[in-house]
């Protein structure tokens, strides 16, 4: 989960709690049930998502088929050590 859905997911819960005040049960129900019907689909973003995701697939496996020939212990003392 990234960092910044975190936030966003904190920052609608404040405002959930901030508002409760201010609006009545039947309308928080009603804008709830608004946001749960809402159906997005990935050419509404209007990003290439699916070309970022073949991207990121194509990278991901570019590394998994990494034929370097480095074994685990040669990885291992190649990271810097511990503090």
């Amino acid at each position: 989960m990234s960092i910044t859905f975190i936030y966003f997911l904190l920052l609608l819960s404040y405002k959930c709690v901030a508002h409760r005040c201010c609006f009545s049960e039947n309308t928080l129900t009603a804008l709830g049930q608004a946001i749960h019907d809402i159906r997005m689909m990935k050419e509404d973003v209007g990003w290439d998502l699916e070309d970022l995701e073949a991207a990121v697939e194509a990278a991901e496996e570019r590394d998994t088929d990494s034929d370097d020939g480095d074994t685990e212990d040669e990885v291992e003392s190649t990271r810097p050590g511990q503090l």
